[in-house]
């Protein structure tokens, strides 16, 4: 294999309990999109053969929905040695009561990381109540990596203190059991026009991506492989990933996900992205073209990805340059792939 991705994260469905404006999938209880089961367990299965492979996330949409199935994943993902997490709104948390129930059968399967996604959109369909209870629940377990992620842009209407300063979160937090953050909200990929996106989500300066100390590698290409509804296998786990059809590259649908693996060369943008982000990418595209515009407006790495990928003027431009940056990215790349082998190994 060309790369050691180290965790797999699975899109079980694209149906949620929530329809949120800016949705990244454009999830809502309308989709029927999928993975099948008999899949879903084949792809557990499937993990032995990657060495590498030391997580499965699952995530949607909203996995909850699987039922007592995400249990049975969980649990022989624990007998195969891999760490699990499951992403969720909360829905499923309506009481404490009930919170510690789908949380206790969950933990006893193995499960590692339970994040919770709120916020002012999450919040019409999923009373953020049920995250804390969900949240004071999981810790209560003794699961680990429990993180609140609240959406964050510009005239949220979402007070975060409702969170932090609750008094069973409050105490969570202080000891480290639980983190709450605040993540930028992002338009869906299907927000753009071509290569201009018109949904109008502003973000605090800070949070820029274009500011000096924002610009970063990003973590999950090639670190981080996914696998869609459609079965598509895809190299990140972004949040515009169905939107950037470059990042799709197999189908699982008829070979194993070793086989997939096998057949897949990272190329040079995957391999600069991963180790400088795509903030330096475009910014070298502007060196080579001082006119062209750079998307200031980007508080999230997967924005500024999506606008890279949809390009044909930036991707010209790396086509004929990329001699001048080849040996430095795949020097770069090779060695982080020497520790991730070295790392899977021990």
């Amino acid at each position: 294999m060309w790369f050691f991705p180290e965790s797999l994260s699975i899109i079980t469905t694209h149906r949620c309990t929530a329809a949120c404006a800016h949705c990244c999938f454009g999830c809502s209880p309308a989709q029927d999109r999928a993975i099948p089961l008999p899949r879903l367990r084949a792809l557990i299965e499937e993990t032995r053969e990657v060495p590498s492979l030391a997580q499965v996330i699952f995530t949607g949409g909203e996995c909850f929905l699987l039922g007592p199935e995400l249990d049975a994943l969980v649990g022989r993902c624990r007998e195969l040695g891999l760490l699990t997490r499951c992403v969720t709104n909360g829905y499923w948390a309506v009481s404490p009561v009930a919170a510690r129930a789908r949380v206790a059968d969950l933990r006893r399967a193995g499960l590692d990381e339970l994040n919770f996604s709120t916020g002012s959109n999450h919040a019409q369909f999923v009373p953020w109540q049920r995250v804390v209870w969900g949240a004071a629940a999981a810790a209560e377990a003794g699961v680990s990596g429990i993180v609140i992620s609240i959406e964050a842009f510009e005239g949220s209407p979402f007070d975060p203190s409702l969170l932090v300063r609750h008094p069973l979160i409050a105490p969570l937090m202080a000891d480290g059991r639980v983190r709450v953050i605040q993540s930028p909200w992002i338009p869906n990929g299907s927000d753009w026009v071509g290569n201009t996106c018109a949904a109008g989500l502003a973000h605090a300066e800070g949070q820029l991506r274009f500011r000096d100390g924002n610009r970063t590698a990003c973590e999950s290409s090639l670190r981080v492989v996914s696998v869609t509804p459609d079965l598509d296998l895809v190299t990140c786990c972004g949040l515009n990933l169905e939107h950037i059809p470059q990042l799709h590259v197999a189908n699982l649908r008829r070979q194993t996900l070793r086989a997939a693996l096998e057949g897949i060369a990272p190329g040079l943008l995957k391999m600069w992205i991963h180790v400088e982000g795509p903030e330096r990418v475009l910014e070298f595209v502007r060196e080579k073209v001082p006119g062209f515009p750079l998307p200031l407006d980007s508080a999230h790495i997967c924005h500024t990805c999506r606008y890279l990928h949809g390009s044909p003027e930036a991707l010209a431009v790396l086509a004929r340059h990329r001699q001048e940056v080849e040996d430095r990215v795949l020097g770069q790349f090779m060695l982080s792939q020497t520790g991730q082998a070295i790392a899977a190994a021990l």
